[in-house]
């Protein structure tokens, strides 16, 4: 009869463990099962009808092997992550071996690691004294642990390894299903979210805008508590606030205080220096608690844009699944990469539309210097007493550093000036302004040529205070007795042309500008009926052909010296032509200015 009543009752524990078996298999395989439910559902059930406890399921990270807990009849472990590694404890040596491990008298057990730090585990398992932990296999892949702990030696029958077992091998199949669900559902919202992103990354035609809008959505689309922006200043090597997400708004501000150099923060620091992405738990400079931070590098290559970062709370973002943190990961990245992309591209829009206005601006500034300039140039064929007069000014840019200058002077004398200031555009415009205002000035105060020039070389030195300098031919016209007297400071000396011979105006001194206190040589000539005086500047004489040849002083000679005219606007187009077809057409690359003068055969 005993034996009987043993065999009925091994009959109806079985029939209950199998019972037990297909009543949670039919639960963790139905299609609208929660898995962190189903789990409770094991751990729970397997505490109540076997009497073990604590009941724990694990899942494996896959990034490090670690198992991490996942339900408990714990209810205090519930929000706590508790991690074992591999080798770590009976739990550790069934991730190694990937086999069952018991241990009936866990106190005599030197793989048995009763505390972990944490107290709602810790003090539950003072009183353990046998443990059982199977790997939950899928396919021959290790996804979790079952584990269940007793208080009585030898806890654990052969019918419990095999009861448990059988669960095992339904909740391995359960995580496996959900894992799969839950990938499906991952992809779908890694899609939904870059879409928005890559949306809201387009409707915005503003940098404040996109920024303000990236940093709110990002913490909606990833579960964050904290997004911020640093966008990096090259010129003044610091990482310059932007905007951040955060529910403190004395953590915004302060954010929002200051700039940062990269030593500021460490991981910042080694972003900034190996331009990949990072995840630290700690305390940033603007921040007063330590948080989980990932830090991901915007980069255009060649450009360095900033840095984007995502912050929560430590295990605030705790995983079920190892991918979730993957796809989280895939997704910084996405979002950190067209952001990098749209910043960078704004940037350029901005930085194209600053130095669009700012060519605009200076292209204005010159068109004004310019009339300024044409304002101060005479006109090129004054009625000089005895003398037909033309003239030519052409810039090699914009604005010119010569000029040419008439003077009618008392007692009917008439001064003639030609200049070339050293350099060119605007700063030689300006300085050809200042030295044709001096000269004009001195030139109605004094008699002589070569004081003319003495003086107005003592002004621009000592009051320009710069490095420039001019070159001057000051001539004084005679009428009353055909006399060209004339002082030269530097410049290329005027042709004279008579009888068929072309020769230079003897007489030579230092430029104006160049040295405190200068003196000139006064030269003079009669004119007479017929003689034709070219006054240039170098850039007649330094024009260059496509062969890097000079058009040079002999060749204007040789032009010159054939001429008999009486109109001296012959001679300025005979000679401007004939550079032009030297140099084929070729910009100019210096100013070309002249002036000429022919004594008339009869007065009029």
């Amino acid at each position: 009869m005993n034996e009987l009543q043993t065999w009925r009752d091994e009959a109806r524990n079985r029939a209950d463990d199998l019972a037990m078996v297909s009543a949670i298999a039919r639960e963790v395989n139905s299609p609208h099962s929660d898995a962190s439910v189903i789990f409770q559902e094991v751990v729970d059930s397997i505490r109540e009808r076997l009497g073990f406890h604590p009941v724990i399921i694990f899942a494996i990270d896959s990034r490090n092997g670690q198992a991490v807990n996942v339900a408990s009849s714990l209810p205090d472990l519930d929000n706590l992550a508790m991690r074992i590694k591999p080798g770590q404890g009976l739990l550790g040596a069934a991730i190694e071996t990937q086999l069952t491990v018991i241990s009936n008298d866990v106190l005599h057990d030197p793989r048995y690691r009763g505390r972990v730090g944490i107290a709602a585990y810790d003090g539950e398992t003072g009183a353990t004294r046998a443990e059982l932990v199977i790997p939950l296999l899928f396919e021959g892949e290790l996804i979790g642990l079952l584990n269940a702990q007793s208080t009585e030696i030898s806890g654990f029958q052969e019918r419990d390894r095999l009861v448990l077992e059988a669960l095992a091998n339904e909740v391995a199949a359960a995580i496996q299903k959900t894992r799969r669900a839950a990938m499906q559902r991952e992809q779908a919202w890694v899609s939904t979210a870059q879409y928005q992103v890559a949306r809201t990354i387009n409707d915005h035609r503003s940098l404040d805008s996109l920024v303000a809008t990236m940093v709110r959505l990002v913490p909606l689309l990833m579960g964050a508590e904290r997004c911020g922006l640093l966008l990096w200043d090259y010129k003044a090597d610091v990482y310059r606030p932007q905007a951040l997400y955060s529910h403190d708004q004395a953590e915004i501000n302060r954010f929002l205080a200051q700039t940062y150099t990269a030593d500021d923060w460490p991981v910042l620091a080694a972003v900034h220096v190996g331009k990949i992405p990072r995840s630290v738990t700690d305390t940033p400079p603007w921040g007063d608690n330590p948080q989980s931070y990932t830090l991901m590098p915007l980069e255009v290559t060649p450009h360095w844009v900033g840095v984007f970062f995502v912050g929560h709370t430590p295990g605030s973002l705790g995983f079920f699944y190892p991918f979730q943190h993957e796809q989280r990961w895939r997704l910084q990245e996405n979002i950190a990469f067209q952001l990098a992309q749209a910043i960078d591209r704004e940037q350029l829009r901005l930085i194209g539309q600053a130095e669009a206005a700012e060519r605009w601006q200076l292209q204005h500034e010159i068109e004004v210097a310019l009339d300024i300039q044409t304002s101060l140039i005479p006109d090129g064929r004054p009625a000089v007493p005895a003398l037909d007069v033309a003239s030519y000014w052409q810039a090699a840019r914009q604005v010119s550093g010569d000029f040419y200058d008439f003077l009618a002077l008392p007692d009917g004398r008439w001064g003639i000036i030609i200049a070339d200031v050293a350099g060119k555009g605007i700063p030689a415009a300006l300085f050809m302004a200042l030295s044709r205002t001096i000269l004009r000035a001195v030139a109605f105060s004094r008699q002589s040529p070569d004081d003319v020039l003495g003086r107005a070389n003592e002004i621009i030195f000592n009051d320009t205070r710069s490095d420039m300098f001019v070159t001057v031919f000051y001539a004084l016209w005679q009428p009353a007795d055909n006399t060209l007297t004339w002082a030269n400071g530097g410049h290329n000396p005027p042709i004279l042309v008579r009888d068929g011979n072309a020769a230079p105006l003897l007489g030579n001194g230092l430029a104006l500008g160049v040295i405190d206190s200068a003196s000139y040589q006064i030269q003079t000539t009669t004119l007479q009926p017929g003689d034709i005086v070219l006054f240039y500047t170098d850039g007649v004489t330094e024009a260059t052909n496509g062969d890097d040849q000079l058009f040079g002083m002999t060749r204007l000679c040789a032009l010159l010296a054939p001429l008999k005219v009486s109109n001296a606007q012959q001679v300025i187009d005979t000679v401007a032509a004939a550079i032009d077809h030297f140099t084929d057409g070729r910009p100019l690359a210096d100013d070309v200015t002249m002036v000429a003068l022919v004594k008339k055969i009869k007065e009029e």
